[in-house]
């Protein structure tokens, strides 16, 4: 019955977020998406698409939406980023030569965040979970600077890789964003 419930609250919570409405009348329609390539299933708004991941990212390799590492579901999901209606979420992980701690992970994914998108230290972090995994979300509210985009990117270990979970829009919806990243993030469970 919880489980029942709680799926209800996300599907409503989806649909509310996404079509920025702060409540809904009739239960709205939400959908599933299982990566084939990184074991993981995720809930998002049923009117959004996604382009799966068609191998794991090189070691040290940035989670780039055009390279073919990395899962993309947005609205209107785009291996491009200027053909792509945000917000998006982006999703790839590496291979890890050797046990990783989540700070160590951390640490490699702040140096992917500068090398990538030249964003020095995040505005805030703050812990939560993937499944059942530890994780840090990190905040860069103007990332690239002058861009108008916000990236919330969110560092977990699962099962020897390391991820880049990696949540973008308009900086100035990053607020009304907000309720879907969360429920968004809360649906995601690991498969494997």
């Amino acid at each position: 019955m919880l489980r029942s419930t709680r799926a209800w609250a996300l599907g409503m919570a989806l649909a509310a977020a996404a079509s920025g409405c702060s409540s809904t009348s009739e239960k709205p329609a939400t959908a599933m998406f299982s990566s084939p390539t990184y074991r993981y299933t995720v809930a998002h708004p049923a009117s959004w698409s996604a382009i799966p991941a068609g191998h794991v990212l090189p070691a040290d390799g940035p989670p780039l939406t055009g390279g073919g590492g990395t899962d993309i579901i947005g609205a209107k999901a785009n291996t491009r980023v200027s053909k792509m209606e945000l917000p998006a979420l982006v999703v790839g992980a590496q291979e890890l030569a050797r046990p990783t701690s989540l700070d160590e992970w951390e640490t490699a994914v702040r140096h992917t965040v500068v090398f990538q998108k030249g964003c020095a230290q995040p505005r805030s972090s703050e812990p939560l979970k993937l499944g059942a995994e530890r994780a840090v979300m990190l905040r860069y509210p103007d990332c690239p600077k002058g861009s108008g985009l916000y990236h919330l990117w969110t560092a977990v270990v699962h099962n020897g890789r390391g991820f880049h979970v990696v949540w973008f829009g308009r900086s100035g919806d990053e607020s009304k964003d907000r309720p879907l990243i969360d429920e968004v993030l809360a649906s995601l469970t690991f498969t494997k």
